[in-house]
């Protein structure tokens, strides 16, 4: 887990991001990693992490392609195999990932919510891929001074030990700090 860093190249507007572990808590018990991105929050009038709200169909397509152990998902989770865990070993955790994302993408109704206040109000950033491995985000137009906002990872080491619970609609529930000694001490946010 890294920082990220924005900045507007018209009016001086920074901010800089950590990025916690985020979950979504189902009512079964089980949890559901929160795919995020970078969004423009009209509500905070910040950038902030997003929620990236995959498709029911491409979840269904992939779980089914990884079921069926079609060469295009076992090539891309063979690079996941190593010296203590066997392609089917690999194959089985991420069949039961899928499942628990479509379980989750199936009672989901409301749209992407900003992981920070939970409004839906959002423009999500362009994310690009740079072949240097410096990927970036783009807002095109900064609300107020018409700008361009890039978000960038910061080179540094760092380690958020916060993990955030979220309703399977998205809506924060409440945050840990993970301690060695304690395991998971609720927090204020």
């Amino acid at each position: 887990m890294g920082t990220h860093e924005a900045k507007c190249h018209q009016c001086g507007y920074t901010a800089e991001f950590w990025d916690p572990l985020r979950s979504y808590e189902m009512p079964d018990g089980a949890f559901v990693t929160i795919q995020k991105t970078f969004v423009w929050c009209a509500a905070c009038r910040e950038v902030r992490w997003g929620e990236e709200l995959p498709e029911l169909a491409a979840l269904e397509h992939e779980l089914g392609a990884t079921k069926a152990r079609e060469p295009s998902a076992m090539e891309e989770l063979s690079l996941l195999v190593g010296k203590y865990r066997t392609l089917e070993e690999v194959l089985t955790d991420r069949e039961q990932e899928l499942e628990e994302r479509v379980a989750w993408r199936r009672v989901r109704t409301s749209g992407p919510r900003c992981l920070e206040c939970g409004t839906t109000d959002l423009v999500p950033l362009v994310f690009s891929e740079i072949r240097s491995g410096n990927d970036k985000w783009t807002l095109a137009e900064h609300p107020g001074c018409g700008g361009r906002i890039t978000a960038r990872e910061l080179p540094a080491l760092t380690l958020d030990r916060r993990w955030i619970y979220y309703t399977p609609e998205g809506q924060k529930k409440q945050a840990y700090q993970m301690s060695p000694s304690k395991g998971a001490v609720p927090i204020d946010e």
